[in-house]
């Protein structure tokens, strides 16, 4: 098995603001549910007018006074389709510090998407849809946009901010997002037998309802999460299955956390993939 590593508080300060009412509602019950180390910011910054969050380890200046607080290195938007006039305005500050930023959009299916992807701000980096309509008879629970962006951030962050035994760093999220200016996230979930076959089988249904050609992804992101230390052999499982959906050419990061709360014999696996970045 992988040991656990000694893991000192990563150098990063991350925020996730949201762009209007309907998206401060979802981070809200993102936040609630639980993200490693993160909880509300009492004080407005001067980064952001909307909703912002800061994490207690990478920001140990929480509840500063606004004058005190440090632009984010990371930065993480929320908006509905609905909200985007909203973005610039309240993101202008903190896009112009931020080495990373990602846009959550919730839209009703790729359709959509594809008509307002274009007329989205030049300033943010990444986007991953949330879609609010995805059709998968086999997930309907899974791909309801509540539960796809939780896990969604949940799994990126975490990355980061969660102790681990195979652990990546701020620099490594950064590396990968480089090559993602469009993407999608997905996740599987099982317990029992066969677990790498069932967690990756619900990915790769998640990939299709969302219609995202897998050849196309430049950059890729995974996190493997159980109740324990994961031995190599289910490492390995994972990675042969998923491997053989890739290009040879795209980068990739792979992470694996602890998660005492799951059941035992369990396994999440959370994917973000995507292309069109610029690069390295």
């Amino acid at each position: 098995m992988f040991p656990l590593a000694e893991v000192t508080p990563k150098k990063a300060w991350l925020n996730i603001i949201a762009a209007g009412e309907q998206s401060e509602t979802m981070v809200d019950a993102v936040i609630e549910r639980g993200i490693f180390g993160f909880e509300r910011l009492v004080a407005e910054t001067e980064f952001s007018e909307a909703i912002t969050i800061g994490n207690t380890v990478l920001a140990p200046r929480l509840g500063a006074s606004e004058a005190e607080v440090e632009p984010p290195d990371a930065l993480i938007i929320v908006s509905t389709v609905e909200e985007i006039a909203n973005i610039e305005q309240r993101t202008e500050k903190a896009l112009k510090y931020a080495a990373i930023s990602c846009l959550y959009l919730l839209v009703d299916n790729p359709a959509q998407f594809a008509t307002v992807y274009a007329k989205l701000p030049e300033s943010v980096q990444s986007v991953i849809p949330v879609y609010r309509k995805l059709s998968s008879d086999n997930l309907a629970i899974m791909t309801r946009p509540q539960e796809i962006l939780y896990w969604s951030i949940k799994g990126m962050v975490e990355l980061i901010t969660k102790p681990g035994f195979i652990c990546i760093d701020f620099a490594d999220i950064r590396i990968i997002m480089e090559y993602i200016a469009v993407g999608v996230t997905c996740f599987g979930m099982a317990g029992g037998d066969n677990l790498a076959t069932k967690t990756t089988q619900q990915i790769e249904q998640m990939i299709q309802a969302m219609e995202y050609d897998l050849t196309e992804a430049e950059g890729v992101a995974i996190t493997l999460i159980t109740p324990k230390e994961v031995g190599v052999q289910l490492f390995n499982e994972v990675g042969d299955i998923m491997t053989d959906w890739f290009r040879d050419e795209a980068t990739w990061v792979i992470g694996a956390l602890v998660d005492e709360s799951m059941a035992a014999d369990s396994l999440r696996v959370t994917m973000t993939v995507g292309h069109g970045g610029k690069g390295l």
